[in-house]
């Protein structure tokens, strides 16, 4: 495996991943990230087993492959290389280490193997939607403080997606005040309503910031895909 991209590029992806990834983890892959370089461009995956983030960017690819490495420490190397420099990575076949190379600069990174890294199952998503950025953001951002805290409750943690003919509604509440959102004319179809739980709802929220195009959603009663161009979320496990 080997390749390069520019350190802008790589630094806006990692951002992305840093709150998915949980520090303190009992199983050490969950504090990795996944990368595989194929075909010009690099996908990046990172999970807690509820969530899943993958990111895809254009990257000049020597060689195919496949690698994990550990989120916070190879997003401080990149973070710290200088500005509009060219990033360099290969994997070493016979330690699994990988060597990251800019300017003058050599680190080499101890590395877990990536046929462990945990993959969700995204078959079987019984409805799509597809809806503007604008349109999500404002059913997302009219709800999501009312969303609770209580840990003994936590279908009141997450925001209800609801499709009902022609309407999509958002519903949240903490048991003390509740929130409701609604948009027409979006969608000729039903769904009986999942919970998008509150750190999947922030993510989303963050990249609607950045992001002003059609945004694909595909889900069944237990699990969500969202897409953004290059950006894909996946969750699983919602709280009924």
């Amino acid at each position: 495996m080997e390749f390069s991209v520019p350190q802008n590029d790589l630094l806006d992806c990692l951002n992305h991943f840093q709150s998915v990834v949980e520090r303190r983890n009992t199983i050490p892959i969950l504090s990795n990230i996944k990368i595989v370089a194929s075909k010009g461009f690099l996908s990046v995956t990172a999970t807690d087993l509820a969530m899943e983030l993958t990111e895809r960017i254009k990257a000049k690819v020597t060689e195919d492959g496949g690698v994990t490495v550990p989120s916070q420490l190879f997003f401080d190397i990149v973070r710290k290389a200088p500005n509009k420099s060219e990033i360099s990575l290969k994997k070493d076949k016979k330690t699994d280490q990988i060597f990251v190379f800019f300017s003058k600069s050599k680190f080499s990174i101890s590395t877990l193997p990536v046929d462990d890294f945990p993959e969700m199952d995204e078959e079987n998503l019984d409805v799509e939607l597809k809806i503007d950025s604008v349109h999500l953001a404002s059913l997302i951002d009219n709800c999501k403080f009312c969303m609770g805290l209580d840990e003994s409750r936590q279908y009141l943690n997450g925001i209800y997606f609801h499709l009902s003919g022609e309407v999509v509604s958002t519903v949240a509440t903490d048991g003390h005040r509740l929130s409701k959102s609604t948009m027409k004319g979006l969608i000729d179809k039903s769904f009986d309503g999942i919970i998008i739980p509150k750190k999947t709802v922030f993510e989303i929220s963050k990249i609607l910031e950045e992001y002003d195009q059609k945004v694909i959603l595909n889900f069944s009663k237990t699990r969500l895909k969202i897409i953004f161009g290059e950006i894909k979320i996946f969750n699983f496990n919602f709280a009924c």
